[in-house]
C-alpha cells in the first residue's frame, strides 16, 4: 500500500508539473510586443486629451521608429503640435518643416502650413527688435498659396497674413519714430513713403500720419490736412503722447 500511495502522488507531482508548464507557456503566449499601430492610437488618444507632455515623451527620442512607415505622418503631426500647444515654437517648426518635405501627400500637410506660418509669428519677438520670423512666416504663407490656391484654410492664412503685415508695419513705425527723435526727418520721412507702399490699411499706415505731422510742424509747413487722415480712436497708448505733442501749440 505505501508503494502504491508513493506511485499515485510521483504522478500527481508529474500532473500538476505539466499543467504549471502548459499554463505558464500560454500565458506567455498572450504577451505580445506593443504594435506601432497600438503605440499610435495610445499616442492620439494623448493628444486629443490635452496631455501634450505625455505625446513628447512617447515620440520626441522614437519619432524615427515611425519616419518610413504608414504611421509616419501621424507622429510627426502629433509631435509638432504637441511642440505648438505647449509654446515651444523652436522646436515645433523643424518638425511642422519635416512633415511637410516628407509627407507630401499626407492629410496633415495643409495645417502644417498654417501651423508651421504661425509658429514664425508666435515666435517673432518684440516690436524693437529683429522681426526676421516674421519674414519667414510671409514666405510660408507665399509657399502655401501657390500649393493650395483653392485650400478650405484660404481665409485663416489671409487673417495671419493680414496680422503679419500689420506687425511689419508697427516695426517700420518703430524705426519711423527713431529717426523722428534723432531729428533726421529725411530718413524718418523715406520710411514713412516705404510704410505706405509696402503696408497700406494698417495700424503703421495710419500712424505714419501722425509722425507726418509731427515733422511738418517741426520744419514750420502746414499739417491740418493730416489730422483728417489720422485716426485718432486707433492710436496705441504709447504714442499717445506723440500725438498731444502734435495738437500742441509751440
Amino acid at each position: 500500500m505505501p508503494i502504491f500511495y508513493g506511485i499515485i502522488t510521483y504522478m500527481r507531482k508529474i500532473t500538476y508539473l505539466f499543467f504549471a508548464v502548459v499554463l505558464f507557456s500560454g500565458c506567455t503566449g498572450t504577451i505580445k510586443k506593443e504594435s506601432k499601430e497600438d503605440k499610435i492610437h495610445k499616442i492620439e488618444t494623448y493628444y486629443e486629451n490635452g496631455k501634450y507632455q505625455k505625446v513628447l515623451d512617447a515620440l520626441k527620442d522614437q519619432i524615427s521608429y515611425y519616419i518610413y512607415t504608414k504611421y509616419g505622418d501621424d507622429a510627426e503631426y502629433y509631435l509638432a503640435m504637441s511642440y505648438f500647444h505647449l509654446k515651444d515654437y523652436d522646436d515645433a517648426i523643424p518638425e511642422f518643416e519635416f512633415l511637410i518635405n516628407t509627407y507630401p501627400n499626407s492629410p496633415y500637410r495643409e495645417k502644417s502650413y498654417y501651423f508651421l506660418a504661425l509658429s514664425h509669428y508666435k515666435n517673432s519677438p518684440r516690436i524693437e527688435r529683429d522681426q526676421d520670423e516674421l519674414k519667414k512666416a510671409l514666405q510660408v504663407i507665399r509657399d502655401f498659396e501657390t500649393e493650395y490656391p483653392s485650400s478650405p484654410l484660404k481665409k485663416d492664412f489671409e487673417k495671419l497674413k493680414k496680422d503679419i503685415i500689420n506687425k511689419l508695419s508697427l516695426k517700420m513705425i518703430d524705426i519711423i519714430k527713431t529717426y523722428y527723435n534723432l531729428e533726421k526727418y529725411t530718413s524718418s520721412l523715406l520710411y514713412i513713403n516705404l510704410l505706405r507702399k509696402e503696408y497700406p490699411n494698417t495700424e503703421g499706415e495710419n500712424l505714419s500720419y501722425l509722425f507726418e505731422g509731427l515733422i511738418r510742424k517741426e520744419e514750420g509747413m502746414d499739417y491740418t490736412d493730416i489730422l483728417s487722415k489720422l485716426n485718432t480712436k486707433a492710436i496705441p497708448k504709447r504714442y499717445k503722447k506723440y500725438y498731444k505733442k502734435l495738437l500742441r501749440e509751440k
